[in-house]
């Protein structure tokens, strides 16, 4: 019976041609395009899921005089974490980090780049769970000059010599330099944060009383209760803003 089945679309097929292979390219498009669209949206949800805590990044979206539109940015002020922190029972922990760029560190003479450096305070490790191969997770980022490298960068920099320890003095000063306190596993690719070293943010300034509410450069993580009201969080921001900013906040910032 299959057989005939067969044998009929085939004839079909042969008598209209042009109908047949329209048909059959649609559907041929349609599928493709279908598994093209699966497998991009499965790769989108797949970052960040070495992590497991409730974590979501501080937004603002920024309305200065002059701007044709608002600008959303991925920056926060310093001081937002803790505040944040202080004042919203929904927020557990917070971490605070800014881009470092690349490091130029001096090594048996040579200079050695540690490229797509970070600053992160000590909180770091507590939010994400980034994996230490070396090095004590809750001590890593507590004294300044601690940095922290990436199993593939260690490798490049010191072979199959111990990194813990290493000490290398900045390139072009007097007195600056990085102790290397903790190797990293290497960064996974889906991974929205991607460096290849963690400089202690206390070895530029406090991380408690560090830079005032002017200063707009840094990237502040949130964890957050894993049954936040988000909406109810959210409607809250403004206040905040007004009370450590001034009665126009609002109107130049959203959170």
């Amino acid at each position: 019976m299959w057989k005939n089945y067969f044998k009929i679309a085939w004839r079909n097929f042969i008598k209209n041609r042009l109908y047949s292979f329209l048909n059959v390219l649609g559907l041929s498009i349609g599928m493709a395009v279908c598994l093209i669209i699966m497998l991009f949206v499965g790769y989108e949800r797949g970052f960040d899921q070495m992590h497991s805590k409730n974590v979501f990044r501080l937004n603002e979206v920024q309305n200065w005089e002059g701007m044709v539109a608002p600008q959303k940015v991925a920056l926060s002020m310093f001081p937002m974490g803790p505040t944040l922190n202080e004042e919203f029972s929904e927020v557990l922990n917070y971490t605070t980090m800014t881009n470092g760029g690349d490091l130029i560190l001096m090594d048996k003479g040579e200079r050695v780049t540690i490229p797509n450096t970070i600053w992160a305070d000590e909180r770091f490790l507590e939010v994400f769970d980034f994996e230490l191969v070396q090095g004590d997770k809750s001590t890593a980022l507590k004294e300044p000059n601690g940095m922290i490298l990436t199993e593939k960068r260690a490798k490049i920099l010191f072979g199959d010599e111990p990194a813990l320890g290493k000490v290398l003095p900045v390139a072009d000063t007097d007195s600056a330099f990085a102790v290397v306190t903790g190797v990293m596993r290497d960064i996974p690719e889906r991974s929205h944060l991607q460096f290849e070293g963690v400089i202690a943010m206390n070895t530029f300034f406090d991380d408690q009383e560090g830079p005032g509410w002017g200063a707009n450069w840094f990237n502040t993580y949130l964890e957050l209760v894993d049954d936040v009201d988000m909406e109810s969080m959210e409607s809250r921001f403004p206040e905040y803003l007004i009370s450590h900013l001034g009665e126009d906040a609002d109107e130049n910032f959203q959170l």
